[in-house]
């Protein structure tokens, strides 16, 4: 939370890892350097035709180099397989600071790493996102054959080194779970997933999801849970009503229709089905696979349709089971059949449908051809909390209703902090407070679905002259776990994210720079959970209980012979840290 520059609720959390990721990088070595590769790694069978790694100069944030990649990754041994991109001698800049990001065949940023600092991108498929400073370095010592590395265990890597490289295997002390294939076949009794519409040509409308299943299935409390595959995270969740339609063969049909650009589209996302008890009865995914965190398919691995839909695939398309109950496969795009049995699709008791000889003009939604079944009510918004944040200190979602999920970090008495696995670009923040006006009935740990008007609060009003902080008011909430694992606080200070050290804003607030203007920096962890390295108190303790402090790292304003930070005409002592006890706060 911001309501002057040097105020903030902060911490970024590491953002939890899609299944094809960066595992491996070397680029300086004593002598020339020699050996410079990136690793790619991600499940055995995933196909990485599409996929690309962009390297990025961080003296003025453009690209440099641009790696397309292609095949499978091939079984090591662990389920997982290893792709080695190999760099002529000095091929990869040696940093101060330097990026790498990682881009799927979608365009999607699923991965945007520095080394020796963060930067911005300025232009390319990273364009305006801050990328992740893995925390450590080569310098011109370290050994010929070693490198920087994850290590430790999936969903909880760390970045280490320099050791001795392990390019084409896993690293030392890596360990990667094995994977347990799901049913590629719903059963013939159990409620299904049997069509899907995510992309299309121009702006994506019509998007849908058709369920499928016996007349005799009711569909009250099962739910539909969307799941973001560049972090694993849930971003909507739909409870469903109504009653399946349209009888072939014993077997009838539900169609729940979406706003427009409402279903993410893919590199890869997924569609978890939950049955009433909560267990999940199918998790699929496509344009690749991932391991969901959060959310009732917390952990488990999805299975890919293996189909896709790309932005030249025609409006009224869609993706579809076809062949015979019991041996169904994924096929499309082709002309969609909301509400009604799909093209060659047969349940028993009738020849496979065929597609009609002249598709009909596709509607501007997806309509069923006969009467329709009851479609749920998606939340609105379906967004991550970085897209209602925005790379501005003004919410671009001001005065519009969203729904956001997330897990809460702190309760205050009058709201709550929530936070999510984030976006990938540091420029937004990853966490918002949630305005109750009463005392919350969350705690810490609940990870919840709040739906709210977005609003933002200016102490002392519009003509004050403050900051505001981005809120969810009028909530309406929904705990969806009672107990889940907190995000992790960005570490402020080294080997994390250092505050700028300039002025506190050159440019009037007309220009977003989280990288040099300290006033966007801070705004750019607002609401979020943050961890102060080290820090070195360099006034007293305010009558307020505020105490200002430096926190660890290289180019700290030198200190007066008071201990506290000396003004100047360039430097406005903007790296201070302001720390507050609110004694409101039940902090996680």
């Amino acid at each position: 939370m911001i309501s002057y520059w040097w105020v903030t609720w902060i911490a970024l959390a590491i953002v939890a890892r899609g299944q094809i990721f960066i595992n491996e990088i070397h680029y300086e070595n004593s002598g020339a350097d020699q050996g410079e590769a990136i690793e790619v790694a991600g499940p055995a069978g995933e196909n990485l035709t599409g996929w690309s790694v962009v390297l990025y100069n961080g003296r003025d944030g453009k690209t440099y180099q641009t790696s397309t990649l292609s095949g499978v990754l091939l079984d090591s041994g662990n389920g997982y397989g290893f792709h080695v991109i190999s760099y002529p001698t000095n091929g990869i800049q040696n940093g101060a600071p330097d990026g790498v990001a990682l881009v799927s065949p979608s365009g999607a940023v699923i991965e945007f790493l520095s080394y020796e600092g963060s930067l911005q991108a300025t232009n390319g498929p990273a364009t305006g996102m801050i990328s992740n400073d893995i925390g450590v370095k080569e310098t011109s010592s370290t050994t010929i054959g070693y490198s920087l590395q994850l290590t430790g265990d999936l969903g909880s890597f760390m970045w280490t080194g320099p050791v001795p490289s392990s390019f084409g295997s896993s690293n030392g002390g890596q360990t990667f779970p094995t994977p347990t294939p799901s049913p590629t076949t719903p059963p013939p009794a159990t409620l299904f997933i049997n069509e899907i519409h995510y992309d299309n040509d121009g702006t994506d409308v019509g998007e849908a999801i058709e369920l499928a299943g016996t007349m005799t299935t009711s569909v009250s409390g099962w739910t539909l849970v969307l799941y973001n595959g560049a972090n694993g995270a849930v971003y909507n969740i739909v409870s469903l009503s109504g009653s399946l339609r349209n009888a072939v063969d014993g077997y009838g049909f539900l169609e729940v229709n979406f706003p427009t650009n409402a279903l993410q589209n893919g590199g890869p996302d997924g569609i978890a089905l939950v049955d009433p008890a909560g267990a999940v009865t199918e998790f699929i995914s496509y344009e690749g696979t991932f391991t969901a965190v959060g959310g009732p398919a917390d952990g488990l691995t999805s299975t890919s349709i293996s189909v896709s839909e790309t932005g030249t695939t025609p409006v009224g398309y869609s993706l579809q089971l076809t062949d015979s109950l019991g041996a169904f496969t994924w096929s499309g795009p082709i002309q969609n059949t909301f509400g009604n049995i799909n093209t060659g699709q047969s349940f028993g008791g009738s020849s496979p449908t065929t597609p009609p000889t002249t598709p009909p003009t596709p509607p501007p939604t997806a309509q069923p051809t006969s009467p329709p079944a009851p479609t749920s009510s998606p939340a609105p918004g379906l967004l991550r909390i970085g897209d209602v944040q925005g790379a501005s200190h003004t919410s671009p979602y001001v005065g519009q209703q969203v729904t956001l999920i997330g897990v809460v970090t702190a309760v205050d008495t009058n709201g709550f902090y929530i936070q999510d696995g984030g976006d990938s670009n540091l420029a937004t923040s990853d966490g918002i407070l949630v305005y109750t006006s009463t005392t919350p009935t969350v705690v810490v740990g609940n990870e919840v679905s709040v739906t709210g008007t977005v609003t933002e609060y200016i102490p002392g009003g519009a003509t004050s002259n403050n900051l505001g902080t981005t809120e969810l008011t009028s909530p309406s909430i929904t705990v969806l776990q009672g107990s889940v694992a907190l995000p992790n606080p960005v570490i402020l200070g080294t080997g994390g994210r250092l505050p700028p050290r300039s002025l506190i804003d050159d440019d009037a607030l007309t220009s977003y720079q989280p990288t040099t203007d300290p006033i966007d920096f801070f705004e750019s962890l607002e609401g979020m959970r943050v961890q102060v390295k080290a820090p070195r108190a360099v006034s007293s303790t305010s009558s307020y209980g505020e105490i200002f402090t430096l926190v660890d790292g290289a180019d700290l304003t030198t200190l007066n012979s008071r201990g506290s930070l000396t003004i100047t005409p360039t430097r406005f002592g903007s790296e201070k840290v302001q720390i507050n006890r609110d004694t409101g706060i039940l902090p996680g």
